[in-house]
Protein backbone atom coordinates (compact mmCIF):
# COMPACT_ATOMS: atom_id res chain seq x y z
CA UNK A 1 0.00 0.00 0.00
CA UNK A 2 1.46 3.38 -0.96
CA UNK A 3 0.85 6.52 1.02
CA UNK A 4 -0.41 8.71 -1.80
CA UNK A 5 -2.83 11.20 -0.34
CA UNK A 6 -1.33 10.73 3.13
CA UNK A 7 -2.37 14.11 4.57
CA UNK A 8 -6.06 13.82 3.64
CA UNK A 9 -6.30 10.37 5.17
CA UNK A 10 -4.66 11.52 8.38
CA UNK A 11 -7.11 14.37 8.74
CA UNK A 12 -9.99 11.93 8.44
CA UNK A 13 -8.23 9.43 10.68
CA UNK A 14 -8.65 11.83 13.52
CA UNK A 15 -12.38 11.95 12.99
CA UNK A 16 -14.56 14.95 13.64
CA UNK A 17 -12.76 17.03 16.26
CA UNK A 18 -16.08 18.03 17.80
CA UNK A 19 -16.95 14.36 18.24
CA UNK A 20 -13.50 13.59 19.68
CA UNK A 21 -13.13 10.26 17.91
CA UNK A 22 -10.42 8.28 16.14
CA UNK A 23 -11.11 6.32 12.96
CA UNK A 24 -9.02 3.26 13.85
CA UNK A 25 -9.36 1.74 10.38
CA UNK A 26 -7.94 4.87 8.74
CA UNK A 27 -5.03 4.98 11.19
CA UNK A 28 -4.33 1.28 10.61
CA UNK A 29 -4.31 1.81 6.86
CA UNK A 30 -1.58 4.38 7.27
CA UNK A 31 0.57 2.54 9.79
CA UNK A 32 0.60 -0.67 7.79
CA UNK A 33 2.42 1.28 5.07
CA UNK A 34 4.74 3.18 7.42
CA UNK A 35 7.88 2.09 5.58
CA UNK A 36 6.62 3.15 2.14
CA UNK A 37 6.71 6.92 2.61
CA UNK A 38 5.20 9.58 4.81
CA UNK A 39 7.05 8.28 7.89
CA UNK A 40 10.65 8.81 8.99
CA UNK A 41 12.69 6.15 10.78
CA UNK A 42 14.26 7.88 13.78
CA UNK A 43 16.65 5.22 15.09
CA UNK A 44 19.81 4.03 13.35
CA UNK A 45 19.45 0.37 14.39
CA UNK A 46 16.83 -1.58 16.34
CA UNK A 47 16.82 -0.52 19.99
CA UNK A 48 15.85 -2.50 23.11
CA UNK A 49 12.17 -2.33 23.93
CA UNK A 50 10.00 -2.23 27.04
CA UNK A 51 7.16 -3.65 24.94
CA UNK A 52 6.45 -7.27 24.14
CA UNK A 53 9.36 -7.19 21.68
CA UNK A 54 13.07 -7.78 22.09
CA UNK A 55 13.90 -4.81 19.85
CA UNK A 56 12.05 -2.13 17.90
CA UNK A 57 12.52 0.28 15.02
CA UNK A 58 10.67 3.56 15.47
CA UNK A 59 8.92 5.43 12.68
CA UNK A 60 7.25 8.85 13.08
CA UNK A 61 5.06 10.79 10.67
CA UNK A 62 7.51 12.86 8.63
CA UNK A 63 5.97 16.15 9.77
CA UNK A 64 6.63 15.20 13.42
CA UNK A 65 10.09 13.64 13.12
CA UNK A 66 11.95 16.83 14.08
CA UNK A 67 9.79 17.15 17.22
CA UNK A 68 10.48 13.53 18.13
CA UNK A 69 14.24 14.00 17.73
CA UNK A 70 14.19 16.96 20.17
CA UNK A 71 13.47 14.53 23.02
CA UNK A 72 16.59 13.54 24.98
CA UNK A 73 15.64 10.74 27.40
CA UNK A 74 15.62 10.48 30.31
CA UNK A 75 15.54 14.30 30.51
CA UNK A 76 11.97 15.27 29.66
CA UNK A 77 12.26 18.86 30.85
CA UNK A 78 12.30 20.51 27.40
CA UNK A 79 8.61 20.74 26.44
CA UNK A 80 7.50 19.07 23.23
CA UNK A 81 3.88 18.91 22.06
CA UNK A 82 2.83 16.81 19.09
CA UNK A 83 0.11 18.02 16.69
CA UNK A 84 -3.13 16.24 15.96
CA UNK A 85 -2.46 13.49 13.42
CA UNK A 86 1.08 12.72 14.60
CA UNK A 87 1.68 8.98 14.61
CA UNK A 88 4.50 6.95 16.14
CA UNK A 89 4.94 3.33 15.02
CA UNK A 90 7.22 0.92 16.85
CA UNK A 91 8.01 -2.05 14.61
CA UNK A 92 8.51 -5.09 16.88
CA UNK A 93 11.18 -7.73 16.47
CA UNK A 94 10.83 -10.94 18.49
CA UNK A 95 14.56 -11.63 18.60
CA UNK A 96 17.68 -9.73 19.64
CA UNK A 97 19.07 -9.95 16.10
CA UNK A 98 15.97 -8.06 14.86
CA UNK A 99 15.23 -10.54 12.09
CA UNK A 100 11.80 -11.86 13.19
CA UNK A 101 9.10 -9.18 12.85
CA UNK A 102 6.24 -9.36 15.33
CA UNK A 103 3.69 -6.57 14.97
CA UNK A 104 3.65 -2.98 16.16
CA UNK A 105 2.78 -0.60 18.94
CA UNK A 106 1.22 2.68 17.89
CA UNK A 107 0.55 6.12 19.33
CA UNK A 108 -1.72 8.37 17.26
CA UNK A 109 -2.51 11.93 18.39
CA UNK A 110 -6.25 12.52 18.29
CA UNK A 111 -8.19 15.77 18.35
CA UNK A 112 -8.15 18.01 21.42
CA UNK A 113 -10.42 16.51 24.05
CA UNK A 114 -10.27 12.97 22.64
CA UNK A 115 -8.52 11.53 25.74
CA UNK A 116 -7.38 14.29 28.11
CA UNK A 117 -5.84 11.88 30.65
CA UNK A 118 -3.68 10.44 27.86
CA UNK A 119 -2.78 13.80 26.25
CA UNK A 120 -5.27 12.87 23.47
CA UNK A 121 -3.21 9.89 22.29
CA UNK A 122 -4.78 6.70 20.92
CA UNK A 123 -2.70 3.63 21.80
CA UNK A 124 -2.65 0.23 20.10
CA UNK A 125 -0.86 -3.07 19.88
CA UNK A 126 -1.28 -4.26 16.29
CA UNK A 127 -0.61 -7.80 15.12
CA UNK A 128 1.51 -8.50 12.06
CA UNK A 129 -1.63 -9.12 9.97
CA UNK A 130 -2.98 -5.65 10.82
CA UNK A 131 -5.56 -6.79 13.35
CA UNK A 132 -5.74 -4.88 16.61
CA UNK A 133 -4.78 -6.88 19.70
CA UNK A 134 -5.42 -3.99 22.12
CA UNK A 135 -6.38 -0.37 21.56
CA UNK A 136 -7.83 2.56 23.39
CA UNK A 137 -7.62 6.03 24.78
CA UNK A 138 -5.30 5.24 27.68
CA UNK A 139 -7.94 3.59 29.87
CA UNK A 140 -8.65 -0.09 30.39
CA UNK A 141 -6.00 -2.30 28.80
CA UNK A 142 -4.13 0.75 27.47
CA UNK A 143 -3.78 2.33 30.94
CA UNK A 144 -0.45 0.51 31.15
CA UNK A 145 0.72 2.57 28.14
CA UNK A 146 -0.04 5.86 29.86
CA UNK A 147 1.47 4.68 33.15
CA UNK A 148 4.72 3.66 31.45
CA UNK A 149 4.92 6.93 29.49
CA UNK A 150 4.03 9.14 32.50
CA UNK A 151 7.68 10.13 33.20
CA UNK A 152 7.61 11.86 29.79
CA UNK A 153 4.74 14.19 30.69
CA UNK A 154 6.86 17.18 29.61
CA UNK A 155 7.31 15.71 26.14
CA UNK A 156 3.65 14.87 25.51
CA UNK A 157 4.09 11.31 26.90
CA UNK A 158 6.61 10.50 24.16
CA UNK A 159 9.72 8.75 25.49
CA UNK A 160 12.03 9.38 22.53
CA UNK A 161 15.28 7.65 21.64
CA UNK A 162 18.72 8.38 23.05
CA UNK A 163 20.46 10.81 20.66
CA UNK A 164 23.31 8.31 20.26
CA UNK A 165 20.77 5.96 18.61
CA UNK A 166 19.28 8.54 16.18
CA UNK A 167 19.23 7.71 12.50
CA UNK A 168 21.91 9.57 10.53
Amino acid sequence: MMLAGFAPVLSTACGDASAGTIDEDAVLGEILAFDQGGFTKVNAAPVPSAHVAARVDIWVTAASAALYLQIDPPDYSTPVAFPEGATIVKRHFADEAATMVDGFTVMHKGPAGYAPAANDWWWARVNEDGSIAVSGDGGGETQLCVDCHAPASGTDLVLGVDPADHAP
